[in-house]
């Protein structure tokens, strides 16, 4: 991360917060469900929306903040870290649904060949 833009880019009051938004972000994920997403970028986008309900409610420490510092920050710094974690977990997903496919249509191969 480059430190002299990020220490320009955001407020004091933002910077000090990150760290919250950062364990807000870990808090959610395991709710997430991302592979109900339709993609990647879909995901991180569900996760941005998600700290934009949280906004809402003074419990979470972060409803004084500018909803577009905490979408600049999980865009530019936490992308990669979210697209990282959406691949862990359906890009095997995506595989194993694709070999079982290929599996039942050789299956399907195999019968229609022994039945000749």
């Amino acid at each position: 991360m480059n430190k002299g833009l990020f220490e320009s880019m955001f407020s004091t009051d933002f910077k000090r917060r990150i760290n919250l938004i950062e364990r807000l972000i870990e808090h959610l994920l395991p709710n997430m469900y991302p592979c109900d997403f339709y993609d990647e970028d879909d995901f991180v986008r569900g996760v941005v929306d998600e700290i934009y309900y949280l906004m809402s409610d003074e419990l979470y420490g972060i409803h004084s903040l500018e909803f577009s510092d905490i979408s600049d920050f999980i865009f530019q710094y936490k992308s990669d870290e979210l697209l990282d974690y959406y691949r862990e977990r359906c890009e095997m997903t995506n595989l194993d649904e694709q070999t079982t496919r290929m599996k039942v249509m050789m299956g399907l191969n195999e019968n229609r060949l022994s039945n000749k």
